[in-house]
C-alpha cells in the first residue's frame, strides 16, 4: 500500500504522482479557437502555441530536478485521448492519509480518473466526490495548518455544490474547518500562493475584496503579485518542495527576486509550455507524502 501524509504545503515532499506528458500533442492557435473559443482565451492571456517537443523536455526537466531533489515519483496509466493528464492534481488531491478522487468539469477529462486505477488500487483510504453536476478539482484546494484548514476555491472549474460535496466529506474525516473562497481565475493555485512564513501571494484581478477579508484571517499578509506575471506566466503557481526550497517560473522575475529577498531558494526552471496550457508546477505535481 502506498502510505498517504499531506498535513501542510510546505513540509519536504516525499513522493507525488505526476505525468511523463508523452500524450501531449502540437496545439496552434487556431487549434486553441476551435477548441475553447475566443471568449475562453480572452480569459487566458497566457495561452500559447504548444510543441509536443518542446512541452514533454520542459516537463522532463521538472521531472529530473524532482527525482534530484528525492522526491519519489508515481505515474498514473497514460489515457491517450487526455492532452491534459499531465496535470495530476486536477484529478486526485490528498489532505491527512485519504486521497480526494476529483468530479472533473470537462467530460474530455474523466478518463484521468480511469488513469488512476493503479494507484488507486494501492490507497487505503479513498473518498469519491463523483457526482452529477458536482465540480471540484484539486487545484481548488489549500490545506494550511497542519489540517485545521481547508480552502476550497470557487471559480471557473469548482461549482457550489463541489464546494458543498467536499466540504462534508473533509468535516467528516476530522478537519477544523473548511472556507469558501470565491475568484476567477481557472483554480485558486493560479491567484493564490500561502508561503511558509504564514503570508501570502495573491493576484489582484482574480480575488474581491470579500475574498481578500476572508483570506486576511488566515495569513499574516496578503502581498499582490505582479500583474503581468501573474496573467502571462501563472507566477501564483509555484511548487513547495519544503519550507525553504520553492520551483518557480524563470520568466517570473518579480515575484522570484521576492521570495530570494525573503530568504527563501528558488529553482528557477522554464516552463512556458505548460504555462502556456494553462498550467504550471503546482498544477502538475499531486503530492502524496510530505513530512510535517
Amino acid at each position: 500500500m502506498i502510505p498517504l501524509c499531506i498535513n501542510n504545503e510546505f513540509g519536504e515532499l516525499k513522493v507525488a504522482i505526476v505525468h511523463d506528458a508523452s500524450n501531449i500533442y502540437d496545439l496552434s492557435f487556431e487549434d486553441w479557437r476551435k477548441n475553447v473559443g475566443d471568449i475562453q482565451l480572452d480569459n487566458h492571456p497566457e495561452t500559447g502555441k504548444i510543441s509536443r517537443k518542446y512541452f514533454i523536455k520542459q516537463h522532463q526537466n521538472f521531472l529530473e530536478l524532482l527525482d534530484h531533489l528525492g522526491v519519489q515519483l508515481i505515474f498514473p496509466d497514460t489515457q491517450d485521448s487526455s492532452i491534459c493528464q499531465v496535470y495530476t492534481r486536477d484529478p486526485c488531491f490528498v489532505i491527512g492519509n485519504t486521497l480526494f478522487v476529483s468530479s472533473m468539469r470537462g467530460s474530455d477529462r474523466f478518463s484521468e480518473i480511469i488513469g488512476l486505477k493503479s494507484i488507486l488500487n494501492h490507497v487505503e483510504n479513498i473518498i469519491h466526490l463523483e457526482e452529477e453536476d458536482v465540480f471540484i478539482e484539486g487545484g481548488d484546494v489549500f490545506l494550511l495548518d497542519h489540517k485545521d484548514v481547508v480552502l476550497v476555491g470557487i471559480g471557473q472549474i469548482t461549482n457550489e455544490k463541489g464546494f458543498c460535496k467536499v466540504k462534508n466529506n473533509i468535516l467528516d474525516i476530522g478537519i477544523g474547518k473548511v472556507e469558501k473562497i470565491f475568484h476567477t481565475a481557472l483554480h485558486i493555485d493560479c491567484c493564490l500562493s500561502p508561503l511558509p512564513n504564514g503570508d501570502a501571494l495573491y493576484s489582484v484581478k482574480h480575488l474581491s475584496k470579500d475574498s481578500l477579508n476572508i483570506l486576511s484571517k488566515y495569513f499574516n499578509k496578503l502581498i499582490p503579485l505582479d500583474a503581468h506575471e501573474c496573467e502571462y506566466f501563472l507566477s501564483a503557481n509555484m511548487l513547495w518542495i519544503n519550507r525553504e526550497e520553492v520551483i518557480s517560473n524563470m520568466s517570473a522575475k518579480k515575484t522570484n527576486a521576492f521570495l530570494k529577498y525573503y530568504g527563501f531558494k528558488v529553482h528557477e526552471m522554464n516552463f512556458s509550455q505548460p504555462v502556456s496550457m494553462w498550467g504550471s508546477f503546482r498544477c502538475v505535481t499531486c503530492p502524496l507524502q510530505r513530512d510535517i
